[in-house]
């Protein structure tokens, strides 16, 4: 999870950051109560940069399937990630309503070396 990455990266003095970008394309199916659910894609960038400070650099020890993009196992740059996700919500019908996440499915599309 993005939680038990942040911590372990912290640890090492490294840093990540995430970006988000929705995608333009919805689908949406209505249901009896007028409720809806809903589904569409997500492209998540991550970025960790590994500690560097002064003349020190660190190592990012780069887990697969990202390694066999970039061909590397380790690495001092920045290593940056695309994924994609595509997520389905139930949202309900009502101004007060509570959006529920259904699922979700995540895929890596894109791994390289800055």
């Amino acid at each position: 999870t993005q939680k038990k990455q942040i911590k372990a990266l912290k640890e090492g003095n490294a840093t990540i950051k995430y970006e988000y970008e929705a995608g333009q394309e919805l689908v949406a199916q209505a249901t009896a109560d007028g409720s809806a659910v809903v589904t569409g894609p997500i492209t998540v960038t991550t970025i960790i940069t590994p500690d560097s400070r002064e003349d020190k650099k660190g190592t990012l020890k780069i887990p697969k399937p990202p390694s066999e993009i970039v061909d590397e196992e380790d690495t001092t740059k920045k290593l940056v990630l695309k994924n994609l996700q595509v997520v389905t919500m139930f949202i309900p019908k009502g101004d007060d309503a509570q959006v529920t996440l259904i699922g979700v499915t995540d895929v890596l599309t894109d791994a390289s070396l800055k």
